[in-house]
């Protein structure tokens, strides 16, 4: 496994296209070499455990971004203070959290993701 603070670039807004200085609030880690164990060899029960863990991994996240997102900036003073949050400038000590650009991007990027989430989505009350 690799360093799980490494983030891509902004692929919503090229302009804030930055690597350097950002990472990740939440990381969730699957064990793939543990469920290729336990499907023994059979292919159909491995993709089909690795799908159930995505939709536990997805279910996980989301719950911690909402969360995250219940919080205000002065709840994040380190994020907020050293731009890793991006726009974080533009937001006052009492700004929630929820509303900000980069909130809108995580959200966003779940949604691309491909997984249906809407249960989930539903259950999360934005």
């Amino acid at each position: 496994m690799g360093c799980r603070t490494r983030v891509m670039g902004n692929v919503y807004d090229p302009t804030k296209e930055v690597t350097c200085g950002r990472g990740n609030l939440s990381f969730t880690s699957i064990n793939m070499p543990r469920l290729g164990i336990e499907a023994h060899g059979d292919i159909d029960k491995f993709y089909k455990s690795l799908d159930d863990m995505m939709d536990l991994v997805i279910r996980q996240l989301m719950h911690r971004f909402k969360i995250q997102c219940s919080k205000v900036v002065r709840n994040y003073p380190f994020l907020m203070g050293q731009g890793i949050w991006i726009d974080s400038e533009h937001l006052d000590m009492d700004d929630s959290v929820a509303g900000s650009a980069e909130a809108w991007h995580i959200k966003r990027r779940i949604h691309w993701s491909g997984r249906d989430i809407e249960g989930i989505d539903r259950q999360a009350s934005w």
